[in-house]
């Protein structure tokens, strides 16, 4: 061979390494820490779970040839068979586990306020012609409910502006949530949903629609927005600000919801959870360490944290609640089938895991230790949770605005037929925060409605002889 040839061959070997190097490189490690976990950068990405409900890195074999091809284009280049060396998606070689969020995500990419054809170029707002997101799990032929049944872990990060109208009555308007239901031992946590919006007829909860028979578990998570019945009657809906029912075992811990329910007649409505009902011998839903703040309004079973606990044969297996609480005066409920009615200011007042928080510092992780999962800031806030780095700043941001009304001198009582108290009211509230007041007067004694006059000024006037505080 001529040195010139020997140079041409030595090139063209080169060339083949340099191709099969690059060749080798096409495939992309969807698992970067290596920890079983499935990274989730994107909406696309999310919305593959429902083709790979037991997050082994695989499209399900029930799903159709469509979805199987959508499943690969959100994981472009992913390895997609085992090896020796490395599992599918490039997890462990003992397999994949779950999936994770790397970022927050969010619908609303514009940031009006509004998700439609504006937001990712209409990408999303045009799934399921408009309505919004369709819930993670499907119905198969023979509607037989398919779940997600696999660990989601959301690192401290949130999915903000989800939005579901439904307003149908059909099947499609059921089991509405970020998922349709966990079962099987779901695991779901260190997640924040906020803004939601959701519009649908049964077991419709921001996080999932239900909790199936098999139990999942909710760890550290929490929720906010609004869930609206649609108008159509049906008896025995369930609306939950976290879930919208457990059909049996189930835990809901170290987790809050700030979210207005309303619901119609016929309803089981509740702040945290609708509805918890057993199966045959298997209990109803634990929750421990957690909380409701949101408005729950409509007709039937109404609960600020529950709205229905059913056991089995009666109280048996009902379901369980450890210090876990709702606010009395935020949700307009002074009752709930599980967990304990307080006031705002008695869950504000403790600052640390004393008094009705003192079990609260639990370990989330299974691992050594209890893991300071709260903050609880003033005395004017509401524990948030800081567990895997979630923000504080923007829970506390979610909060129901405090408003003070402050009325100068707070007790009259007047005596002699000129006398005459101008009672002047000071409102306090938050910068930026939008308040109504609708000022009235009631004659305490003598109960005479001419003892009491509103000026023009909207100023109260207390008349002569006449006594209140």
């Amino acid at each position: 061979m001529t040195p010139l040839a020997r140079l041409l061959a030595l090139i063209a070997l080169a060339l083949l390494v340099v191709s099969g190097t690059a060749f080798a490189q096409t495939t992309v490690d969807y698992d970067m820490d290596n920890d079983g976990y499935i990274d989730i950068t994107n909406l696309d990405q999310l919305n593959a779970l429902r083709w790979d409900l037991n997050a082994d890195g695989a499209p399900d074999s029930r799903i159709t040839s469509a979805d199987s091809t959508a499943y690969n284009a959100a994981f472009p280049n992913r390895i997609a068979t085992a090896t020796s060396s490395v599992g599918r998606m490039g997890c462990p070689t003992s397999g994949c586990v779950g999936y994770e969020l790397m970022n927050d995500l969010d619908f609303d990419s514009d940031g009006d306020g509004d998700v439609d054809a504006n937001d990712h170029g209409g990408k999303y707002y045009t799934w399921n012609n408009g309505r919004g997101w369709k819930p993670i799990g499907y119905a198969d032929q023979y509607a037989n409910l398919h779940d997600y049944a696999a660990r989601f872990r959301g690192n401290g990060h949130t999915i903000n502006n989800l939005y579901m109208f439904y307003p149908g009555a059909n099947r499609y308007s059921r089991n509405l949530g970020l998922f349709q239901g966990l079962n099987n031992d779901a695991r779901v946590e260190s997640l924040g949903i906020t803004n939601a919006n959701i519009t649908g007829l049964s077991n419709i909860g921001i996080l999932a629609g239900y909790i199936g028979t098999n139990g999942a578990e909710i760890v550290a998570c929490y929720t906010h927005g609004t869930i609206t019945a649609a108008e159509y009657r049906e008896t025995y809906r369930r609306l939950g600000g976290l879930v919208g029912r457990s059909y049996g075992a189930g835990t809901i811990s170290t987790s809050y919801s700030i979210v207005s329910v309303i619901g119609r007649n016929y309803y089981r409505i509740g702040g945290l959870i609708g509805s918890t009902e057993h199966t045959y011998r298997t209990s109803g839903v634990n929750i421990s360490n957690s909380y409701s703040l949101g408005y729950v309004t409509g007709g039937g079973s109404l609960g600020g944290l529950v709205g229905h606990a059913q056991g089995w044969r009666g109280s048996s297996y009902l379901g369980t609640t450890t210090d876990s609480y709702w606010d009395i005066q935020t949700s307009g409920q002074d009752t709930s089938a599980l967990g304990t009615g307080k006031t705002t200011h008695e869950l504000q007042s403790v600052t640390d895991y004393t008094g009705i928080y003192q079990n609260w510092n639990t370990d989330i992780n299974d691992q050594t230790g209890n893991d300071d999962p709260w903050y609880f800031g003033t005395s004017s806030q509401y524990p948030v949770l800081k567990y895997a780095g979630m923000d504080t700043t923007s829970q506390l941001n979610l909060q129901p605005a405090r408003v003070t009304l402050t009325l100068t001198p707070s007790t009259i009582n007047e005596s002699g037929a000129n006398n005459q108290t101008t009672v002047t009211a000071t409102l306090t509230k938050p910068h930026g925060t939008a308040v109504t007041i609708t000022v009235s007067a009631t004659a305490v004694s003598p109960a005479v409605a001419g003892d009491f006059t509103l000026s023009t000024a909207k100023t109260l006037t207390i008349a002569a002889n006449a006594t209140t505080s």
